[in-house]
């Protein structure tokens, strides 16, 4: 590869007269010079190497108004909703419910489409971090089971809305948590 672009170069500059020759790229036709072009901050690596991640937000109507589930994290013990990664075969609303069954035990209807997203820099075990972005779902509870998968591993607690957009921590799942209205 180096050879032909020293190739390459040394024929440019022998045969300075010729018009450069379009490659099909975004800058077909302009000089054959090399240019950087501006990336846009969003364009950076962290942005690519982002996992998408699927939650649910589980939630219940009760007489004193809305009431939402939240659960701990096993690592931290921060209050978190129930998620995790995306599943082959099930669909990311399908992949939610999963997840608040085995984390959190408890089923119902879950919506087709998110509520919203949020991001968050979930620190790995090797104490390296990866940013997330989590699809947030609605999941209207109609059971909640006395045993469940994770029941070792987490607290559950039931709070009301605003209580449980104090008691995350991402600021975008705190304003997601504020503005729910089922």
């Amino acid at each position: 590869m180096l050879r032909w672009l020293r190739a390459l170069l040394s024929r440019n500059s022998a045969s300075a007269k010729r018009a450069p020759v379009p490659d099909n790229r975004e800058n077909a036709g302009a000089p054959a010079t090399p240019s950087r072009k501006k990336r846009h901050p969003r364009d950076t690596r962290i942005q690519t190497a982002e996992r998408r991640q699927v939650a649910a937000l589980p939630w219940r109507r009760e007489r004193t108004g809305v009431e939402i589930l939240l659960i701990t994290s096993r690592e931290t013990r921060r209050w978190v909703t129930p998620k995790g990664g995306r599943m082959s075969g099930k669909t990311d609303a399908e992949a939610a419910a999963q997840e608040a069954l085995e984390e959190a035990g408890v089923e119902g209807v879950i919506a087709d489409r998110p509520l919203g997203s949020f991001r968050y820099l979930k620190v790995l075990k090797r104490r390296a971090s990866r940013w997330c972005v989590v699809d947030v779902y609605d999941l209207e509870v109609g059971v909640e089971r006395s045993d469940w998968k994770e029941r070792a591993e987490r607290e559950r607690v039931w709070v009301s809305r605003d209580e449980a957009a104090r008691m995350v921590d991402e600021p975008d799942l705190r304003r997601l948590i504020a503005a729910f209205e089922p």
